[in-house]
């Protein structure tokens, strides 16, 4: 089974920069333009941080026999494609962990995991995107909206989950990470962390950058460890693991 959602934030149309830098955060060590936006690199964590402003993103779902990441990302001639939520079982027999709706089509049951702690639902009908405990969760099938469980949010309104973080299964053990962010419940942010850092110290150091000083910060781990990879067109170089097969993946046009 293979699925894709086009054009997901289509109505999330609010203009949004990292541009202006806060004077008491710290400051991203390059500022790298990839002809339409800019993309923000840390030597800390070897962090990437992309903003994403273009208005077509797909999460693709390989459930037999993923493929590999640089393939999918030219042939659907992505700009940034990462790895998506977590999965049960191998590469080429994959089940989606967790609540997994899509425009009102169901295919995976929530779960009660103290690693899958919230549920992301984007809603391009309200141009909103929130990250939802899964005690608080329902189940929306309006054609407008995607949901998929994951997990631990680690920050919550500007400040460090704490709660989340330490009893979660890997919270406080050192893994290579990717996270979806989101600006004021209305714009995305993708991160890719490749050094192993636990999560804790993770959150601490997002907090702390000038790009985030000011603005209303949520964050959610979404995989990592082995499965972390990055395909960045413009900038090969920040490429990250893109040989690897994963049958979930986000993609931005």
């Amino acid at each position: 089974m293979t699925f894709r959602n086009l054009c997901l934030l289509s109505m999330l149309g609010i203009p949004f920069t990292l541009a202006a830098q806060h004077p008491d955060g710290i400051p991203p060590d390059e500022r790298l333009h990839d002809k339409t936006s800019y993309v923000y690199v840390y030597g800390r964590f070897d962090m990437t941080i992309i903003p994403v402003l273009s208005p077509c993103v797909e999460l693709l779902y390989f459930s037999d026999s993923a493929p590999v990441v640089r393939d999918v990302a030219v042939q659907n001639k992505f700009r940034y494609l990462i790895n998506g939520s977590y999965f049960h079982g191998s590469r080429l027999n994959a089940l989606h962990a967790g609540w997994l709706r899509v425009y009102g089509k169901h295919y995976t049951m929530l779960t009660d995991d103290r690693q899958l702690t919230h549920v992301v639902k984007i809603d391009s009908s309200k141009k909103s995107i929130s990250f939802i405990r899964k005690e608080e969760f329902a189940a929306d099938s309006t054609a407008s909206t995607l949901e998929f469980q994951t997990g631990p949010l680690i920050i919550e309104n500007g400040k460090a989950a704490t709660e989340f973080i330490q009893s979660s299964i890997n919270g406080l053990a050192k893994h290579r990470r990717t996270l979806m962010a989101t600006i004021e419940n209305s714009q995305l942010v993708l991160i890719l962390v490749r050094e192993k850092v636990s999560l804790d110290e993770l959150a601490k150091y997002l907090l702390r950058l000038s790009i985030f000083k000011g603005k209303k910060l949520d964050v959610i781990n979404l995989d990592g460890g082995s499965s972390t990879a990055l395909y960045v067109k413009a900038i090969p170089r920040l490429n990250f693991n893109i040989e690897d097969k994963l049958p979930i993946l986000i993609g931005v046009k």
